[in-house]
């Protein structure tokens, strides 16, 4: 990397891990372009979880599987919400859930995501691989809860001010806590203000 002229990272974070380098190192936010835009209303109740990827993407496959296993199956008393998976997965992955019908509902490739996106919170239980974040640039761009790993949040959270965007979980007991005490229509409504807010202040046209 020493030999480039220069070299761009999407966030700050990043540019951190390469401060040691010769080369110029600049941020260029991502964005989310506008036609994937298409909420544009804070849902009035939420009621279920959304996933939005596919198997052939390991930390996907991993995520999930790990979610579901060990946080939203062996919790299902006290969890009442479904949760939709967009994307495709294997016949012998579906089969795996088939006995929780109703309740993980595994939806396919889907052409328009407007209808999952009303009264719900976007579930992103990443635990490895790298990316730009784009499964939470898009659910804060259209104005939905998120509650996440701290990992899949890598470069989105701030060091030293209210991370008031995202909720976070890494384990069985923080997603439990979160869920039994915070997750009503208000506090969702407010993370999806704090959303805006960040997207906006973060990634907006202006910042671009």
């Amino acid at each position: 990397l020493d030999c480039a002229d220069a070299i761009v990272v999407f966030n700050e974070e990043d540019k951190t891990y390469l401060d040691s380098l010769k080369a110029s190192v600049y941020v260029s936010p991502f964005r989310v372009p506008n036609e994937l835009i298409q909420k544009n209303e804070i849902s009035n109740t939420f009621k279920k979880f959304l996933f939005i990827g596919g198997e052939f993407h390991y930390p996907n496959k991993e995520g999930l599987e790990w979610f579901l296993d060990v946080i939203y199956i062996s919790n299902l008393d006290k969890i009442n919400w479904p949760i939709y998976i967009i994307g495709e997965w294997s016949k012998s992955f579906i089969g795996k859930y088939q006995s929780f019908k109703g309740k993980i509902v595994f939806c396919g490739f889907v052409p328009d995501l407007k209808a999952y996106y009303d009264e719900s919170v976007m579930i992103v239980p990443i635990l490895s691989g790298s990316g730009i974040r784009t499964k939470i640039l898009t659910a804060l761009a259209n104005k939905i809860p998120v509650l996440a790993t701290q990992f899949a949040c890598e470069g989105l959270l701030f060091n030293d001010k209210l991370n008031n965007h995202v909720s976070l979980f890494n384990n069985e007991s923080e997603f439990l806590n979160f869920f039994l005490k915070y997750f009503n229509n208000d506090f969702l409504a407010k993370q999806v203000n704090g959303g805006i807010e960040f997207y906006n202040n973060s990634f907006g046209v202006s910042k671009l």
